[in-house]
C-alpha cells in the first residue's frame, strides 16, 4: 500500500468510535517517513469534528510541525476540552515566558481537567509570572485545581506565594495541605 493510501486510512481512524483504534493512529501517522502534514493541518485547523482536531493536533505536536503555534492557539478556544488540552501541551512545549502569558487565562477555564492541566504546565515552565494566578487558584472551587496550583508553586519556589500556602495548609482536603506543606518545605518555610 503507498504511503499516501496509508497516511489516509489512519486519519480515518481519528473518527472510530474506538479509543484504541483512534490512539494508536496517532504515533503511526507521526512515525511514518513522509506524514501527511499538510492533510493533518487542514484537519487540525478546520474539521467539523473535534476528535478529528485533536488526534491532527496530537499528530502534529509529535511532529514540531511549524504551523503548530498557529493552531495551538486556535485550539485555545476550542469548545472542545480535549482539543483545548492538547493546544495547552503545544503551546506549552513552545516553552518561555510568552507561552506561560497565553496559558494563564486557561486557569479559569470552565472545565477543572483544563484548569488542572494549566496549572502543571505553568508550574512545569517555570515562569514566574505565574505566580499570582497560581495563588489565586489555591483559592479555586475544585480541589484537585487547589493541589495542582500547590505543586506548581512547589515547583517556583517563589516566596510571594508563602502566605497562601500557609493558608492552604489549612484545606479540608488532605492532598491539598500536604502540597502545600510539600511547597512551603521546598521554600525553606514551614507554617508561620
Amino acid at each position: 500500500m503507498k504511503e499516501a493510501d496509508t497516511g489516509r486510512r489512519l486519519m480515518a481512524a481519528f473518527r472510530d468510535r474506538r479509543v484504541a483504534k483512534r490512539e494508536a493512529a496517532i504515533p503511526a501517522l507521526a512515525g511514518m517517513k513522509t506524514p501527511p502534514v499538510a492533510e493533518l493541518r487542514a484537519m487540525a485547523a478546520s474539521s467539523p469534528h473535534t476528535l478529528e482536531r485533536r488526534c491532527a493536533l496530537t499528530v502534529l505536536l509529535r511532529l514540531r510541525d511549524r504551523s503548530l503555534p498557529r493552531l495551538a492557539r486556535r485550539a485555545l478556544r476550542d469548545p472542545g476540552m480535549s482539543l483545548r488540552r492538547v493546544g495547552m501541551m503545544a503551546v506549552a512545549a513552545e516553552g518561555g515566558a510568552a507561552a506561560a502569558r497565553t496559558l494563564l487565562p486557561l486557569l479559569r477555564d470552565e472545565s477543572g481537567g483544563v484548569r488542572v492541566l494549566c496549572a502543571g504546565l505553568l508550574g512545569d515552565l517555570g515562569e514566574r509570572c505565574a505566580v499570582p494566578a497560581l495563588i489565586r487558584a489555591l483559592g479555586d472551587g475544585r480541589w484537585y485545581v487547589r493541589q495542582a496550583a500547590a505543586l506548581a508553586l512547589l515547583k517556583l519556589k517563589d516566596p510571594r506565594a508563602r502566605t497562601a500556602l500557609n493558608r492552604a495548609t489549612r484545606d479540608p482536603r488532605t492532598c491539598v495541605s500536604e502540597a502545600a506543606r510539600r511547597a512551603l518545605g521546598v521554600m525553606g518555610g514551614g507554617e508561620r
